[in-house]
């Protein structure tokens, strides 16, 4: 009985050395040993690295003048908000909003989805 545990304890010593190999040589999980082949060459080549991957990213801005003392007229209002949405960026800034542009601009885009970040520069 006593041989078998230390068997055991060997054993297990084994299977540990046997995956810290693997860990520290870099074969686990590496795709070119496992499917047998090499970049590099028996004769001492170097592997080539592989090309950089480039990823690009759209974002759309928009920036809008509002005008202080159209604030209060309907028909200014939709064409900005229309001009908005047919837009539709993924960050809007606006300067000389007033408390009503303010106020209708909140109410309307965050139906649309959009969020109000930073403060609103008061008119006083």
């Amino acid at each position: 009985m006593i041989k078998i545990k230390k068997n055991k304890r060997l054993f297990s010593i084994f299977i540990l050395a046997l995956v810290a190999l693997f860990v520290f040589t870099g074969c686990a999980g590496n795709p070119e040993h496992s499917s047998g082949g090499s970049a590099s060459s028996s004769t001492g080549g170097s592997e080539t690295p592989p090309p950089p991957v480039t990823k690009t990213y759209e974002l759309k801005v928009m920036s809008f003048n509002l005008d202080q003392a159209a604030g209060g007229n309907d028909a200014k209002r939709s064409k900005v908000f229309d001009k908005i949405i047919e837009e539709l960026p993924d960050v809007l800034g606006v300067q000389e909003e007033t408390p009503a542009w303010k106020e209708f601009l909140e109410a309307e885009l965050k139906v649309e989805g959009y969020a109000r970040v930073g403060t609103f520069r008061s008119t006083s």
